[in-house]
């Protein structure tokens, strides 16, 4: 009689831990994306309606500006709730020390990058709104 290799019950176990874990993750990142490309749209308009002659005069400029705001925060929040989300399920810590963590990695682009520095009150004030909300759920 020949030996038969049967899957061990905990590698199974493992392998769908890792998928739902990886779908958790996609999940959280998508869920930043929206809500970031939806908040960067939303700040895209209000610059540009600091502007009416541009507004009016130029609608296509308007219409990048707003777009690429909508593209850059989406990017900026798709990050931050994924590294959240990656440290919460592999480097258990305290949901402060989870916070400031992700919020410091995700900001190093911002702070670094010239022309990104003008958006870090909109950065900021996504992190702090996501960071109330943590602690009112908690």
């Amino acid at each position: 009689m020949i030996p038969v290799a049967v899957p061990v019950d905990e590698e199974v176990d493992e392998n769908v831990k890792i998928q739902n874990e990886v779908k958790s993750i996609g999940k959280r990142m998508m869920f930043g994306a929206l809500t970031g490309a939806l908040t960067g749209a939303s700040f895209g308009v209000i610059d540009v309606l600091r502007d009416p002659k541009m507004m009016i005069a130029q609608k296509r400029t308007a219409t990048s500006k707003i777009l690429r705001y909508s593209t850059y925060f989406g990017g900026f929040f798709s990050i931050y709730h994924g590294l959240r989300r990656t440290l919460h399920l592999y480097y258990p810590q305290p949901l402060e020390y989870n916070i400031a963590t992700s919020a410091v990695i995700s900001l190093i682009p911002v702070v670094t990058v010239g022309k990104y520095r003008n958006l870090f009150p909109y950065a900021a004030m996504m992190i702090a709104l996501d960071t109330f909300n943590s602690f009112t759920e908690a």
